[in-house]
């Protein structure tokens, strides 16, 4: 037992661990500022409410609508459940969850990567979700989307170093991309250059085992098949298959179909004009120079040719991942944060530098990030504060105000009001969704709203000034006719219900 314990205080008192730890700090540093913040990015408070409402005995898409995949909501339940309705702990629980990227993306990386090489991937990578521009400071799909998909990566890099094959971590490989679908459907671009690359790795090795590639993909889909079974058993169970292919599949394949493949490129094009310190161009840049000189580069084994071949699949696909969202939001580059990262890390394997040099370049690496992340606009700083307290004051004067079976409905602000004081809407499309095409038209809004009102009218009317009159007529008038100003918060209007 000495022995064991001697064996693991040495193994974690290595100087790489040392490193990796550094950066594990300043990681969570830079997302310290933002903790506290009850928004930071509009999606999140949709993924928080519709877990709450599923800790209360809802159904996704059934009783609150959204159209990611069901995991992401699940995946704050845990949270939830334990420290309750606490924007800290969710921060916190995210990060968490983006330092599990960080890691198995350290330990995919030292299949292929030296010791000190293998701390660039976890490094870059935490930059990407570490920075407001990308969106990854937020609860964001991507964040969880990537976590899976990082795991994926790690099985698939240990499958592909063994002499014989090892076909558990490819089973293993498609439980993960699976779970990474699930959480969101651009995962499947990433996930699919798994299966691409042992195709055509077939023809690049000499001695390849008849029915091996057919054994592969078997396992890889069995792995799929282990997360699909239970997620539709689960929608079966509770008699929402309809709801469930409704909002994830349909409705996503119409949301895509709004924007042309050509306008999805010209929107990546203005996103990348727009970046600003820690600019996706630069990174974009930085990793196409990496492919231009690792494809100049004669003196590669053929192992290390294999794997460049291998990251250039998963940046083709995640890249081609991006642009499946075709309206091109900040966090939707956050899905190259994994290839870009690998890249980067293997161009630089392939440069000469000594260890003092390298030790050298990582101190002032992290200095710069530390002065960086300690540098704050102090105009957003005020906005910031300003938002908070007035959804605080919004959220608190609800839930004063109300009990626990009065309903609410939320149009023109911040669905993260739903979570804070812990009431639900009368319709289970609780957020501002009235002014958007192809929503209303898909989703027959109008009319499940008014059924709704009528079955069941909300207690209060959050609007804002900023957007009262420009959302749907109907919502509107119901609000005039029937409820009147309570409150009033900075840009926020609390209407309450008419006395009969």
């Amino acid at each position: 037992m000495l022995y064991k314990i001697k064996d693991i205080l040495i193994k974690y008192s290595s100087k790489n661990t040392f490193w990796l730890f550094l950066i594990f700090l300043i990681i969570f540093y830079m997302r310290l500022f933002y903790c506290m913040e009850p928004v930071i990015d509009w999606d999140e408070s949709v993924y928080f409410t519709v877990s709450r409402d599923i800790l209360t005995g809802g159904i996704p898409y059934k009783t609150s609508w959204d159209h990611k995949g069901p995991l992401l909501y699940f995946m704050f339940i845990p949270a939830i459940k334990i420290f309750g309705i606490n924007i800290l702990a969710l921060r916190i629980f995210t990060t968490v969850c983006l330092w599990i990227s960080m890691l198995f993306l350290y330990l995919a990386s030292g299949k292929i990567l030296n010791d000190k090489e293998r701390l660039i991937p976890p490094l870059i990578y935490g930059l990407f979700f570490s920075h407001p521009f990308f969106g990854g400071l937020a609860s964001n799909s991507e964040l969880f989307m990537m976590m899976f998909l990082v795991i994926a990566t790690y099985f698939f890099f240990k499958y592909i170093q063994n002499a014989r094959p090892a076909y558990l971590s490819i089973f293993y490989c498609g439980i993960f991309c699976a779970l990474a679908v699930f959480i969101k459907t651009t995962a499947f671009f990433t996930a699919m250059s798994f299966p691409v690359y042992l195709f055509f790795r077939r023809n690049w090795l000499g001695g390849y085992e008849p029915g091996r590639l057919l054994r592969e993909i078997k396992y890889y889909l069995f792995g799929t098949v282990i997360v699909i079974l239970p997620i539709i058993g689960y929608f079966l169970l509770h008699n929402a298959v309809t709801d469930f292919f409704y909002a994830f599949f349909y409705f996503n394949f119409q949301y895509v179909r709004t924007t042309s493949l050509f306008d999805s490129i010209t929107n990546f094009l203005d996103f990348l004009k727009l970046a600003t310190i820690l600019r996706p161009e630069l990174i974009t840049l930085v990793s196409f120079i990496s492919i231009a000189y690792l494809l100049l580069k004669r003196d590669m084994s053929r192992e290390e040719k294999h794997f460049f071949i291998l990251v250039i699949l998963l940046t083709f696909f995640s890249f081609m991942g991006v642009l499946a969202g075709r309206h091109m939001f900040n966090h939707y580059f956050l899905q190259m944060g994994l290839p870009f990262s690998i890249l980067i890390a293997f161009a630089v394997s392939q440069i000469k530098i000594n260890r003092a040099d390298l030790n050298k370049i990582c101190i002032c690496i992290v200095l710069a990030l530390l002065f960086m992340s300690s540098i704050r606009p102090s105009g957003k700083l005020i906005d910031r504060k300003s938002e908070k307290k007035v959804i605080s004051s919004v959220s608190d004067y609800i839930s004063r105000n109300s009990s626990a079976n009065d309903t609410i409905f939320v149009n023109g602000g911040q669905p993260v009001i739903y979570f804070l004081s812990n009431r639900s809407a009368p319709t289970k499309y609780f957020f501002w969704l009235y002014h958007c095409s192809p929503w209303e038209d898909i989703l027959h809004l109008e009319k499940e709203t008014v059924t709704a009102f009528s079955n069941n009218a909300p207690r209060y009317f959050v609007y804002t000034k900023d957007f009262l009159g420009r959302k749907a007529e109907y919502l509107d008038k119901f609000m005039l006719d029937n409820y009147h100003v309570v409150n009033k918060v900075g840009s926020y209007i609390i209407y309450e219900k008419n006395k009969i």
